[in-house]
C-alpha cells in the first residue's frame, strides 16, 4: 500500500482533490473573523462600538418579533393589505389592483389593521 504524500509547500494540509476541505475553510474564516473582532476591541472605543452594534441588533430583532406577533392578530385580509402597503412599498391604488378590490375597501382594511396593530404593540 502506498504511503500518503505530504502536501506541497504552500498548500493546505487537508484537501479534497485540489481544493481545501470545507471544514478547513470554515475554520480559517472563523479564525480570521475572531482576530478582526479582537483587534477592533483594541482600538479606542472599539468595545463600546461593538456593544452598541450588538444592542442595536438585539432591539431590531425584538421589534421584528413584536411586529410579527402583531401582524398575526390581524385578519388575513387586513394582514395582506398592510403587508403590501408597508412592506411591499405599494400605495393604495396598486394594493387595490393587486387584490382585485375597491380603493375604499383597501383603505378601510389598512386603517383598521393599523388600529389593531397599535393596540397589539402597546
Amino acid at each position: 500500500m502506498a504511503e500518503p504524500k505530504a502536501p506541497a509547500p504552500g498548500r493546505f494540509p487537508c484537501t479534497v482533490g485540489d481544493r481545501p476541505s470545507p471544514r478547513r475553510l470554515v475554520s480559517a474564516y472563523l479564525s480570521t473573523r475572531s482576530l478582526s473582532i479582537c483587534l477592533a476591541f483594541r482600538r479606542p472605543g472599539g468595545l463600546r462600538e461593538f456593544l452598541t452594534l450588538v444592542a442595536e441588533e438585539i432591539l431590531r430583532r425584538q421589534e421584528e418579533r413584536a411586529i410579527r406577533r402583531g401582524l398575526s392578530t390581524l385578519t388575513p385580509n387586513q394582514r395582506e393589505s398592510v403587508v403590501l402597503a408597508f412592506y411591499g412599498g405599494l400605495t393604495y391604488p396598486p394594493v387595490a389592483a393587486r387584490l382585485g378590490i375597491g380603493l375604499p375597501a383597501v383603505k378601510a382594511r389598512i386603517r383598521s389593521g393599523l388600529a389593531q396593530l397599535k393596540v397589539a404593540l402597546a
